[in-house]
């Protein structure tokens, strides 16, 4: 199984692939380790040409596995829809050993059992529009 991971930076107000290893072109080493709760945590030492460098504090964000309708990987925090153009939004997230989908963190259904299901390893009926990092605003009630 391959892992995919990205980052959000909260400072910068960016999301960062990290499997390319560089931001804004300067190369960087990430540091994942575990917070005091068993949290996965990550930092990313971006260095400079000049030798110095600096810390950044990250979100990391996890890959399902899944991909949507057009092929998309499909990550912890983003945000679908299953009807393109006019569906409600919902929010995927992880809780207590399973991928949940809802409008927020406290009403969503296992994505298991919405729809066609995720247990078949099958989300192409749903539609990633976005993540909560960079469209908040899309979970606000149309």
């Amino acid at each position: 199984m391959n892992i995919k991971l990205k980052a959000w930076q909260p400072d910068a107000k960016c999301m960062v692939d990290l499997s390319s290893g560089a931001i804004m072109n300067h190369p960087f080493q990430l540091i994942i380790g575990f917070d005091v709760n068993a949290k996965l945590s990550i930092s990313i030492k971006e260095n400079f040409e000049d030798g110095t460098y600096k810390y950044h504090d990250c979100i990391p964000i996890i890959c399902t596995g899944l991909t949507d309708i057009h092929g998309v990987d499909i990550y912890e925090g983003d945000i679908y829809t299953t009807e393109p153009a006019q569906g409600r939004p919902y929010l995927v997230y992880f809780k207590n050993g399973c991928w949940y989908g809802g409008k927020n963190t406290e009403s969503g259904m296992p994505l298991a059992v919405q729809n066609h299901g995720f247990n078949d390893g099958d989300a192409s009926w749903l539609e990633v529009i976005g993540n909560i990092y960079q469209n908040p605003e899309l979970l606000n009630d149309k």
